[in-house]
This record gives structure tokens, sequence and C-alpha cells, in this order.
């Protein structure tokens, strides 16, 4: 395989892996939203703050057990974590709109 197609392979997984984590942050942070609480919403920011590190952390550690090239693969998940964060934090902002929304029709 050439280092072109590695490359690519390298930031398509890196990107997948990001995504990943963040659908995983926004089932935390849609947990909390639903609790309600000052506490809960502090423990969802520490929670996505720990799950990135230990995503970009541990592909810095294992980068000489990674087949693949490094940087490539850590811009990617970079890039997959803030992709992901920005419409997990979209679809959360929907779902508050439609819960005021439900709220003020109640009221």
């Amino acid at each position: 395989m050439d280092l072109s197609t590695q490359t690519v392979i390298a930031a398509l997984v890196g990107l997948a892996l990001g995504f990943l984590v963040s659908l995983i942050n926004g089932f935390v942070s849609r947990r909390a939203l639903q609790k309600g609480s000052s506490a809960a919403l502090t423990v969802m920011v520490v929670c996505r703050m720990t799950l990135d590190l230990i995503v970009l952390g541990g592909l810095f550690l294992f980068r000489n057990t990674i087949p693949l090239p490094f940087t490539p693969t850590l811009l990617g998940a970079a890039t997959g974590l803030a992709l992901g964060g920005i419409l997990s934090a979209a679809m959360l902002d929907r779902q508050m709109k439609k819960q005021a929304e439900s709220k003020t029709k109640k009221e």
C-alpha cells in the first residue's frame, strides 16, 4: 500500500473513532440534560472532556503500535470529535427548543 492510501485510510479511521466517541458524548449529554440539575451538567462536561482526552491521549500513547500513520489518524480523530460535538450540540439544542415549546403549550 502506498503512503497516500495509508494516509487516507488513517484519516478515515481517526474520523470514525472521533465520531464514535462523539456519539457516546451525545448520549452522556442527553442523559445529563434529562436530569436537569447543575451537578449533572457539571459531570457531563467533565465526562465529555475526559472521553476526548482518553481518545487523543490513547492515540498518542499507542502511536507506535497502531499500524497507520500517526498524524493523519490523530487529525482525523480530532476532526471527528469536533464535528461530532457540533452535530451533537445542534441536536441537543433542537431537543431543548422542542421541550420548551411543549412546556409553553401546556401552560
